[in-house]
């Protein structure tokens, strides 16, 4: 009986916290919207307008980015938030259609997504590079030294931290004074020369938690100017 008690009550638990957490996430699935192309390929948005002959949109995961526009005949149906569904199978493609590829980039967390594939940020930049444009040069130039100097202090970090460590274990002072101590045979010795190499240890694994620090600060001083990029580069898509 107790055992069946026990179980019971961790049944009971376990559905509390599912319904804690339906009650958590559903209004936030529901807020976004839902686009599904004629190929299938679905992509949550936030509909921002929808005309006789066009939809526009923003992609969901970066509602501060740019603006897209896709044609009611390139779609099948949208889902909205609410949960009510709008079919456009019905429409269909205009007799003289204009044909333009779309070369916008979307940002996707760490990656883009370019011509429906996948691309990471150093290729984003090597393709708005192409574009010769002075202004959005001058950023990727930008964010490119501040990757640099986020990989300096990242490595810069892993290796003081690996040499501090090393150093407050007494792996580098025992090679390095082996000789000495042997010869002096000062157990007082033995302990200042402990105390100051695990105090120059300590130092040094706090300098390259400063580094790790910085690294991350300056990664999102790069992220920052990576998305001006992709933005500068879609507004000049535009006619």
């Amino acid at each position: 009986m107790k055992q069946n008690f026990l179980l019971s009550e961790k049944l009971y638990r376990f559905i509390r916290f599912i319904a804690i957490m339906m009650v958590i996430y559903i209004p936030a699935l529901r807020a976004q919207d839902t686009i599904v192309k004629r190929n299938d390929e679905k992509i949550a948005v936030k509909i921002l307008e929808v005309n006789p002959t066009e939809i526009k949109y923003k992609r969901f995961d970066y509602q501060t980015g740019p603006t897209f526009t896709t044609l009611k005949w390139e779609l099948k149906y949208i889902i909205y938030g609410s949960g009510v569904k709008e079919s456009f199978e019905g429409s269909s493609a205009p007799q003289t259609p204009a044909v333009k590829n779309d070369l916008s980039i979307q940002p996707g967390g760490k990656i883009y997504y370019y011509k429906s594939q996948k691309i990471t940020e150093q290729n984003m930049l090597d393709i708005v590079w192409k574009q010769q444009n002075a202004k959005i040069n001058q950023i990727i130039t930008k964010t490119e030294k501040i990757k640099f100097t986020k990989n300096c202090f990242l490595i810069g970090g892993v290796a003081l931290g690996a040499g501090g460590i090393l150093t407050f274990a007494g792996v580098f002072s025992a090679l390095k004074n082996r000789t000495n101590i042997s010869t002096v045979g000062s157990r007082k010795a033995q302990r200042i020369a402990r105390t100051d190499r695990q105090r120059l240890g300590a130092y040094m694994i706090l300098g390259s938690l400063s580094c790790e620090i910085l690294s991350v600060t300056f990664h999102i001083k790069e992220k920052k100017h990576a998305n001006m990029v992709v933005d500068l580069y879609n507004k000049s898509l535009l006619p």
